[in-house]
């Protein structure tokens, strides 16, 4: 699925301020958060405090992925926590 397009959806929910991600989306969430840098990071999801995974066995490049963006909204002022459930 194209990234661009979980993008475009977030954007359709700015109030938004805890977001679970089941299984089978991580990977492709992670894909599209990943491209955020800087400030673009807090504009996806603006008000988003916690993030949590229903996996806690995710690959490496979908936990980069979710690291990255965690990262960016760290250092642009709205840190994101994340959360891993089993």
């Amino acid at each position: 699925m194209d990234p661009t397009l979980w993008l475009q959806l977030f954007q359709s929910f700015p109030s938004v301020q805890s977001l679970t991600i089941g299984v089978f989306l991580e990977q492709f969430i992670a894909d599209s958060l990943k491209e955020l840098k800087g400030e673009s990071a807090a504009e996806v999801l603006p008000s988003l405090q916690s993030l949590t995974l229903c996996w806690n066995k995710s690959d490496e490049v979908t936990q980069q992925g979710l690291q990255s963006f965690i990262a960016a909204r760290q250092h642009s002022g709205h840190p994101v926590a994340l959360v891993r459930q089993r």
